[in-house]
């Protein structure tokens, strides 16, 4: 491998890395989504919010691409492919009401949090040093978004 990591190891990264970048493209689609759908009290709040989590999410998308083909492998680039991977569930287009977003938000993000929890430690494994900075620092952000979307829910 020309970065020096063992290749069987870095396959079952970029395979896990795959699924995630499959669940962020669902995530992504489901955070416009309630943006153009949400209704009620709190709309402005989260109509603010859902941009600035999708825009983050589109970043994430790209740096997890990135990383699997440095891995030499290749990134999933279709929905069907995302949909066939992905663990996390489509919301269907219709109003929602600000809390239901956030649990529906809060939900994904727990699932994923668990996701990146094992590709650290497969990273980490291989001496990945790369993967484990690029997930350590998505783990520090879903904790917080965790953290805020449960207080806002209190």
């Amino acid at each position: 491998m020309r970065i020096g990591l063992n290749k069987e190891k870095s396959v079952e990264v970029a395979k896990k890395l795959n699924k995630y970048l499959a669940d962020l493209h669902v995530l992504y689609t489901k955070l416009h989504n309630y943006h153009w759908n949400i209704v009620g009290v709190g709309f402005f709040e989260m109509h603010a919010k859902l941009e600035e989590l999708y825009t983050a999410t589109a970043l994430e998308i790209d740096d997890v691409a990135e990383r699997i083909l440095q891995l030499e492998d290749r990134p999933l680039a279709n929905m069907k492919d995302y949909l066939a991977v992905s663990t996390l569930v489509e919301a269907p287009s219709e109003k929602i009401k600000a809390g239901e977003a956030a649990k529906g938000i809060l939900d994904d993000y727990q699932a994923i949090l668990q996701d990146l929890r094992v590709i650290i430690e497969l990273a980490g494994e291989n001496s990945d040093e790369q993967t484990v900075g690029l997930i350590d620092g998505f783990i520090g952000a879903y904790e917080k978004h965790i953290w805020m979307l449960s207080a806002y829910l209190e």
